[in-house]
């Protein structure tokens, strides 16, 4: 939530738009990987030597989140993606 909140929050600004949209790409990747991780019935890595790979791959959806809202033609799809997926994370 705070990424979320600081998204908007930086998207009020002008000079920091694009930096708002970065924050709620990392966010809504981040919200896709913490929702891809709990498919099954522990996580998908299960086992204390593969906890770590649950982390790391969770931290790589968040970096592609933001990457990809950086570096888009269009940013409206940056806008609605991540407010999706963590509307779906949080009414889960």
């Amino acid at each position: 939530m705070a990424f979320f909140f600081l998204g908007v929050v930086l998207g009020l600004f002008e000079f920091a738009r694009l930096a708002g949209l970065a924050t709620l790409g990392i966010s809504g990747g981040l919200a896709f990987g913490i929702r891809m991780m709990l498919l099954k019935q522990g996580l998908l890595f299960s086992g204390t030597s593969q906890f770590a790979i649950n982390w790391v791959l969770i931290a790589l959806f968040g970096i592609l989140g933001g990457v990809l809202i950086a570096w888009s033609r269009v940013h409206r799809g940056g806008i609605v993606g991540p407010f999706f997926q963590l509307w779906v994370l949080l009414v889960r």
